[in-house]
């Protein structure tokens, strides 16, 4: 509707303190809670700690940006997923791994692009070798029909019409923050985690792939918004490879 894209787009403010608020919203919602007095208690705390100027006007829109997200179609691996239908039993919030590599060459993490769509990129500031400990948080990390999937929530602003956050432009979207190669550092903390827990692991039947939702673009039915990509067991299998060289 016109008046949420208003908000989406222009009313939204840009910049960290917008990211750490939704980031907040849906770390702290139950997804299969209908009761929108819950939601809105969530909302009204993360107004009061990162926009406490905009706290009255926009909890409504709060409210249907996490209606839109929760009723979105996530269309990864020949499965369809909707987040309303996760349990807090099926999820983790803020997965954090930490994993020691071998010294190896930066520049050859170059090579998870390799045989991928031209703006399919993979940066890398330097080339230089290094090695110690690989550290990070996972925004959730969840369970759907026994197969484990990485999400990761984005507020990037990437234009103020739902068509820039179709999921065609949304490749050069993710080559441009350099998130190709930060889901494909994820997927190799998720397998030795997932290797840790399920004594019977096998990548390619419990892996189900990597999910990154624009907030400001996704809707609910629709795919606008909604990036997804299951990362080949050879290329994972070359990383790990690359940090145990």
């Amino acid at each position: 509707s016109g008046s949420y894209d208003q908000f989406i787009f222009k009313d939204l403010p840009k910049g960290a303190h917008v990211g750490n608020l939704l980031h907040y919203i849906f770390e702290f919602i139950d997804f299969t809670d209908n009761n929108t007095d819950n939601w809105k208690k969530v909302i009204d705390n993360a107004l009061g700690r990162f926009l406490p100027d905009q706290k009255q006007e926009f909890q409504e829109q709060l409210l249907s940006l996490t209606q839109e997200v929760l009723g979105a179609p996530l269309e990864i691996g020949g499965q369809s997923i909707t987040l309303s239908t996760i349990s807090n039993q099926q999820k983790m919030n803020e997965l954090e791994f930490d994993f020691t590599t071998d010294c190896f060459d930066i520049a050859d993490l170059k090579l998870s692009a390799d045989g991928q769509p031209d703006d399919y990129q993979i940066h890398t500031r330097n080339n230089r070798e290094i090695q110690g400990l690989l550290n990070g948080l996972i925004d959730l990390f969840f369970e759907h029909n026994g197969k484990y999937y990485i999400l990761d929530w984005k507020s990037n602003f990437l234009g103020d019409e739902l068509v820039d956050y179709e999921p065609s432009k949304l490749t050069a979207a993710m080559s441009d923050s350099n998130y190709h190669l930060q889901y494909m550092i994820y997927t190799v903390a998720v397998k030795k985690y997932l290797a840790m827990k399920l004594p019977d692991f096998d990548y390619d039947a419990h892996f189900g792939g990597v999910i990154y939702l624009f907030l400001r673009g996704v809707r609910k039915g629709e795919q606008s918004g909604v990036y997804t990509y299951l990362p080949e067991s050879s290329k994972i299998a070359e990383l790990e490879e690359l940090f145990s060289a």
